[in-house]
């Protein structure tokens, strides 16, 4: 009960959400590459604003018409969003594959 709160913190933390990725330190930068919260927050801004058409403004000058500035001004990097779907897929498949493969080992281990 206690493991799942300490091992998701941190990918949350470098998710991009809360610190956006470009100003983290170059250090911690592929930390945000193991959280699936990162993908996942990526997903979701790629499906609002990537490839739309520049939104109406009722103002002379509007600094966020531009739905690509918009996603540079988060710090997301352009990556296709086919791609950002693969890799939830795969976080997905590898989190059942563990699961399953610790069951089964508990299953092994209680019947002992």
């Amino acid at each position: 009960m206690f493991l799942i709160p300490i091992c998701s913190l941190p990918l949350l933390l470098f998710s991009g959400f809360f610190l956006k990725l470009n100003e983290m330190p170059t250090y911690l930068q592929p930390i945000s590459f193991l959280s699936f919260f990162r993908f996942a927050y990526e997903g979701i801004m790629q499906a609002i604003y990537l490839d739309r058409p520049k939104l109406p403004c009722s103002e002379a000058y509007c600094h966020l018409r531009s739905s690509n500035k918009i996603l540079s001004l988060m710090g997301m990097p352009t990556m296709p969003f086919y791609l950002t779907l693969i890799i939830l897929g795969s976080w997905i498949l590898c989190l059942h594959v563990i699961i399953y493969a610790t069951l089964l080992w508990k299953i092994h281990y209680a019947k002992k």
